[in-house]
């Protein structure tokens, strides 16, 4: 237990690390690219699709989506083998949008809810992480891949709800 902890608080320093230090740093080095993380990462249009409305805020959570799953396949494939600053700017968005998701989950939801929807995803970057650390390709390719297709379908149904309760973007 005490080493899944110290895991845990390794990974955060080395996120940390990499939204500050190491921006441009990937955060693995494979020589080679998979269409399917390039294809999944388009999934992140799924949010801009569930947004409506036709507030100021409507189309700026749009266009932070559609940029979103841009970054992500410029980071995650254009620019998979090489330092650039798109890593840095995916890291950051990614951060940003998990945080921004997990509290207005908590506030139109409960605590409990909102952690059981985070943990499905964080238990692919868990995955993925582990993929990068005993150099797996294809155990990378998988978990890349899900936890692309699942955090943005998570993100949509969690906003696609909200809103529809909440009038969230209007």
């Amino acid at each position: 237990m005490l080493k899944n902890f110290k895991y845990i608080f390794i990974f955060i320093i080395n996120w940390i690390k990499l939204l500050t230090l190491d921006i441009k740093k990937l955060n693995y080095r494979w020589n080679k690219y998979s269409n399917w993380i390039g294809y999944s990462s388009f999934f992140y249009l799924l949010p801009s699709l569930i947004i409506k409305g036709n507030s100021k805020l409507s189309y700026i959570w749009r266009i932070i989506w559609i940029y979103k799953a841009i970054i992500v396949y410029l980071s995650n494939y254009k620019y998979s083998n090489i330092n650039n600053i798109v890593h840095g700017i995916n890291r950051w968005l990614a951060t940003l949008l998990i945080i921004y998701i997990f509290f207005i989950s908590i506030k139109n939801y409960n605590i409990i809810y909102s952690l059981l929807l985070l943990l499905i995803p964080i238990y692919y970057i868990y995955k993925l992480k582990e993929s990068i650390q005993i150099k797996n390709w294809n155990m990378y390719i998988f978990y890349q891949t899900i936890w692309q297709i699942l955090s943005s379908i998570i993100a949509s149904i969690i906003l696609y709800d909200i809103q529809i309760k909440n009038s969230l973007y209007n």
